[in-house]
């Protein structure tokens, strides 16, 4: 099959590598690129070309039959059809777990607030911060579920005066997005409007340890408007992505575009993990587990989503390391393998 450009587009780009190519002249296709000040995350090799052209003196020394079967090896390489690209960060979870999956001890246990009994069994790892030295992500990605209960009920907020219909529009408030201390988003995913915020990065309201870290919650159309009146009020940033529930896709594409974050890592393995695995927004999973079983019927387990369908396929994953850390964890590291469709 032959490939034709529909339009070329003569400029510049930047591009980048998620680990340095090992041919440093003959790399290979990278894992995103920045153009026009956007960065775009590539997620399957479209097509390759290698110019084998000699050059210069190599030239000279070539009969021509040779240097046209050079040339031509080149365009012989474009026929490798694998896929696409889109405008979406590179999307990384990490979740420490018991060995039978468990991300907690109870189905309304929040680990936020600390328990002992998690504390005894999950000893401390420095797997999150070599994740975080290595990919420099610029947003960390919850889900409300890792900050509340599941089954909570949240205080009531005053009613909106006014027209609602202003506060469903994304919200970015130049000092919190031009902060010369700003570094990272902690980006929450909460359409329902479940939390209420203690900490929110702005001064004062800096979580301990956490200097440099502003809130931005993600919704969607259906989130009541009371919540995102209050959002404002506690100058906190929000992305409207999708109607009754948060759109994951959306949402990051809007990461990209509006606030310029190339990589984001998950610690919500549960729910959200769930959702994003099944919509194909994962890049890498890293799982720790740790020497202990929890058990439970209810209690949150790794990639909490629906059943697959008659028509639907398990997400297939390559290895890249699997290492015994202390205390007897064992740390898998994995790459989502990118696939074409399957016959049916």
């Amino acid at each position: 099959m032959e490939l034709k450009p529909l339009r070329f587009i003569g400029e510049p780009i930047e591009v980048l590598f998620d680990r340095p190519p090992a041919l440093e002249k003959k790399p290979d296709c990278p894992n995103g690129f920045v153009w026009r000040g956007q960065t775009h995350r590539v997620v399957e090799e479209l097509a390759a070309w290698v110019d084998y052209t000699r050059r210069g003196r190599m030239a000279r020394n070539m009969s021509p039959r040779h240097a046209a079967a050079a040339a031509a090896r080149g365009i012989r390489l474009s026929i490798q059809m694998r896929g696409a690209f889109m405008s979406r960060p590179k999307v990384i979870i990490y979740g420490s777990v018991s060995l039978d999956g468990r991300l907690t001890l109870a189905p309304d246990v929040v680990l936020l607030f600390g328990d002992k009994r998690w504390d005894a069994i999950a000893a401390p790892s420095h797997v999150y911060e070599w994740l975080m030295f290595t990919h420099k992500p610029q947003a960390l990605l919850e889900g409300s579920n890792s900050l509340v209960s599941r089954h909570s009920i949240p205080d009531p907020l005053p009613p909106v005066t006014g027209d609602p219909g202003e506060l469903y529009q994304d919200f970015l408030p130049e000092a919190v997005i031009h902060h010369p201390a700003h570094y990272i988003w902690f980006t929450v995913v909460d359409s329902r409007g479940r939390v209420r915020w203690f900490y929110t990065g702005e001064p004062g309201k800096e979580a301990p340890g956490a200097e440099g870290q502003h809130l931005l919650v993600l919704v969607a159309r259906h989130t009541p408007a009371e919540y995102l009146a209050y959002l404002q009020r506690e100058n906190v940033p929000y992305l409207v992505a999708g109607e009754e529930r948060v759109d994951l896709r959306l949402a990051l594409e809007k990461l990209a575009s509006q606030l310029g974050v190339r990589c984001v890592l998950s610690t919500s393995p549960g729910k959200l993990g769930g959702a994003l695995v099944r919509a194909g927004l994962v890049d890498e999973v890293n799982v720790e587990f740790f020497p202990a079983i929890i058990g439970g019927t209810e209690t949150p387990t790794l990639f909490e989503s629906p059943d697959l369908q008659a028509d639907e396929w398990p997400t297939r994953l390559r290895l890249l390391e699997a290492q015994v850390q202390a205390e007897g964890r064992v740390w898998l590291r994995y790459e989502v393998v990118r696939e074409g469709r399957r016959a049916g």
